[in-house]
């Protein structure tokens, strides 16, 4: 079956495969042939299919972090898109949602949320405070944390460059150059005698600088 309507319209073509689809597969479909549609609109604010579908994922994710399939969560919020990402979310994971009638008392709310006993409630800041008393032990959270979107991951500090190296003084570095040792520090001319390969130059470690002496 598909049904499709005209894209000038600000439609989409959505293809329904044998056995039909779930409600986050009908969007993520959506978001795979007409990515660029306007899917949600609310106020000034516009969601495209492939925003919507990015949204779902987001939010599934976040679900599935506090509820095992065929578990519950419940959400009293007023109509938001949030309300809308969550209906289509919760399905993804395989997770029951409940929403909430807002209209209903914060004792009569209490006793239906209690009857069928989520693991998470999840409620908009105007519910939040007249449901926390009704709910006795049970935790409500704001309904926007499903949906926010994901910080930023921290800038890397940059790298640290290097010293550059003293310049050798046969390409035209400085005259003189500086050797440290973790017991004293030696300054020696870049010219000039070259100690022997026999005598122990600082603090024991040998250096030889130039061309092997011939036997």
């Amino acid at each position: 079956m598909i049904a499709s309507a005209s894209e000038a319209a600000g439609s989409v073509a959505v293809v329904v495969q044998d056995g039909g689809m779930l409600l986050h597969e009908v969007i993520a479909n959506a978001a795979a042939v007409t990515p660029a549609a306007p899917a949600l609109v609310w106020g000034d604010r516009t969601w495209s299919f492939a925003e919507l579908d990015a949204a779902i994922v987001v939010a599934a994710a976040r679900i599935a972090a506090v509820a095992s399939p065929g578990e519950r969560i419940a959400v009293v919020s007023d109509n938001h898109p949030d309300v809308v990402i969550a209906m289509y979310a919760a399905p993804a994971v395989g997770v029951i949602v409940m929403f909430g009638n807002t209209r209903l008392t914060a004792h009569e709310l209490g006793a239906l949320i209690d009857d069928v006993d989520p693991v998470a409630v999840f409620a908009s800041p105007d519910h939040l405070d007249r449901l926390a008393p009704a709910l006795g032990d049970r935790r409500v959270t704001e309904l926007a944390t499903l949906t926010a979107e994901p910080a930023a991951p921290a800038a890397a500090a940059p790298a640290r460059r290097a010293a550059p190296a003293a310049a050798n003084s046969a390409r035209g570095g400085p005259g003189r150059h500086r050797v440290d040792h973790p017991h004293q520090r030696h300054d020696r001319p870049a010219e000039g005698r070259v100690p022997h390969a026999s005598q122990p130059a600082c603090g024991g470690t040998q250096h030889r600088d130039g061309p092997t002496p011939r036997r």
